[in-house]
């Protein structure tokens, strides 16, 4: 069984984009806990990592070590067919004026072996509306 591509792609033969392979499923499913924000899911409003909060917080070793418990424990309850080992925000020097943070997640699928997703979240640090 085959699943939709998120974000949605036309592919070449003019329908949309599907996913084929486990390893491009469990990605997926992975990518759409972690981009998913908590109560977005109306019938199931524990799902969800709610990444998006990262973009305005300050950042602190407490704070990393709030949202890795607690994307572990989501991942774990919501993506099946995979474990899940670890969860690691790690901040990013910029020069840009933003400061960034890569999520990673490392996981394993049964005769796979170890694969890993990271994302980068950019965050402002100043906001202006100076046109």
């Amino acid at each position: 069984m085959s699943i939709l591509k998120i974000p949605l792609e036309i592919s070449s033969s003019g329908g949309f984009a599907r996913l084929d392979t486990i390893e491009q499923k469990v990605k997926q499913k992975i990518i759409d806990y972690l981009s998913t924000s908590t109560f977005e899911r109306a019938m199931s409003p524990a799902y969800g990592a709610n990444t998006n909060a990262l973009i305005f917080e300050n950042y602190d070793s407490l704070f990393f070590e709030e949202f890795k418990i607690d994307a572990l424990d989501g991942l774990r309850k919501h993506v099946s067919g995979v474990q899940i080992l670890d969860v690691r925000l790690t901040p990013i020097d910029t020069s840009t004026g933003f400061t960034a943070v890569a999520l990673s997640v490392d996981y394993v699928i049964p005769t796979f072996g170890k694969q890993q997703v990271t994302l980068d979240i950019f965050t402002p640090t100043s906001v202006s509306e100076d046109f």
